[in-house]
């Protein structure tokens, strides 16, 4: 459980290592390179930053290039409260029905597509799902992933099943043995988007079949890629990394408000995350598979467990 609980946490901290980094960049810069002087200034903004911090919920969006169309394929929603020291992280399957009647639902009625209007239409999209408020958002561009995991020299991952898919229409073609494997840009692209195999078969119950079984290779895929950038040590590298990685990061949270939950993150128990997905289940309807959100149960899920 342990294990899960830092995959899915990763995400987070991901967002806010690479703010610190880009932030220690620019100190250092105006401080004619000196690292003393760049420590110091951080930690003055640091100080000078810490109030208190009230609940917050954060919409995670990642974002990919699908036929010529932005959607999300990764849709995850943070919340978090400094003074009870508690966590939630619930995921949100990206063809989460959102239109008006069920019965005539088209692809366009998918939570994924609406993305492509703003990214606050897929945070309003979110607060009525699950009758939270949400602060802010955060955006990555998951084609930035994939640029990162070239510029590692390739990522050490586990496949969990053999993949074997082709889709001509949109030149995707992908083919991966089962097991620990050393996986570059090319075949992340076909990793994060495999969803089930040319003979209809897919990842196992256990996991979680097609799309439920994409988003854990997703999160666990993204965790790997974490850990293996904070081992870099090559500076050139380092600069490359955060370089892409700021590129493809859009959110409309000011890197103050990110400072003043320092002190209270610094303290937080991972035992205390609790981990969900939206309470649903998947039907079709109209020709079109969707996700169809259980109301019921998912706002008893929050009254219950994170208000």
């Amino acid at each position: 459980m342990l294990k899960k609980i830092f995959k899915f946490f990763g995400i987070l901290l991901m967002i806010l290592i690479i703010s610190l980094i880009l932030w220690f960049l620019v100190e250092f810069k105006k401080s004619d390179g000196n690292v003393t002087k760049a420590t110091i200034g951080m930690l003055e903004k640091v100080a000078d930053n810490v109030v208190e911090a009230k609940e917050v919920y954060v919409l995670f969006m990642g974002v990919s290039t699908d036929l010529k169309q932005k959607l999300t394929d990764t849709i995850m929603l943070m919340g978090y409260n400094p003074e009870k020291q508690k966590a939630f992280i619930v995921s949100i399957p990206r063809d989460t029905f959102v239109g008006r009647n069920l019965n005539t639902a088209t692809a366009k009625d998918k939570i994924n597509s609406l993305y492509s209007v703003s990214p606050e239409k897929t945070v309003s999209a979110v607060e009525k799902l699950t009758n939270v408020e949400i602060d802010y958002y955060v955006m990555m561009n998951t084609d930035s992933l994939i640029k990162i995991v070239d510029i590692l020299g390739g990522v050490q991952f586990d496949v969990p099943i053999n993949m074997n898919y082709d889709d001509k229409s949109q030149n995707l073609h992908i083919h991966l043995k089962k097991g620990p494997q050393l996986i570059n840009g090319k075949k992340a692209e076909g990793l994060l988007r495999f969803r089930h195999n040319n003979n209809g078969s897919s990842y196992s119950t256990e996991y979680g079949d097609n799309d439920y079984g994409r988003m854990r290779t997703q999160r666990e895929f993204i965790f790997e890629t974490i850990s293996q950038c904070l081992e870099v040590r090559d500076l050139d590298t380092m600069k490359k990394l955060v370089a892409e990685a700021f590129d493809s990061i859009e959110t409309n949270c000011p890197l103050s408000y990110i400072l003043s939950y320092l002190v209270y993150a610094y303290s937080f128990n991972m035992e205390d995350l609790i981990l969900e997905q939206i309470p649903g289940e998947s039907v079709l309807t109209n020709n079109v598979w969707v996700f169809k959100n259980d109301k019921l149960r998912n706002r008893r899920t929050y009254a219950e467990n994170f208000k």
